[in-house]
């Protein structure tokens, strides 16, 4: 998977997810975030407890009929409060078109 910087890896890698940083659904944009130096100690902090949590909600919808729709509707909503932190680093790359969580734009 592209990311579409030069200096990020042109794939995942192998047992991304495990790593400090990254979520137990195994994105890796928080890593490389992280190695760029775009989110804060806090955000990544936040988004290893998203990535708990996606894991406990996962064993909690099980493996039933319905689990892979149940599923479904429940990681978009966990994609969308990573998005939330991930649009911190854009946030920080481009002061004058995004504005940082409770800021404003530039």
């Amino acid at each position: 998977m592209c990311h579409g910087t030069d200096n990020l890896p042109a794939q995942h890698e192998p047992g991304a997810g495990k790593a400090p940083g990254t979520c137990s659904l195994g994105h890796t944009e928080c890593v490389y975030a992280q190695r760029l130096g775009y989110l804060t100690p806090e955000e990544l902090e936040a988004m290893d407890l998203i990535g708990t949590f996606a894991g406990k909600l996962k064993k909690i919808i099980g493996e039933g009929p319905q689990s892979g729709h149940d599923w479904a509707e429940a990681a978009d909503k966990i994609h969308q409060l990573q998005c939330v932190i991930m649009a911190q680093a854009a946030s920080r790359a481009y002061p004058e078109l995004f504005r940082l969580l409770g800021g404003r734009v530039s």
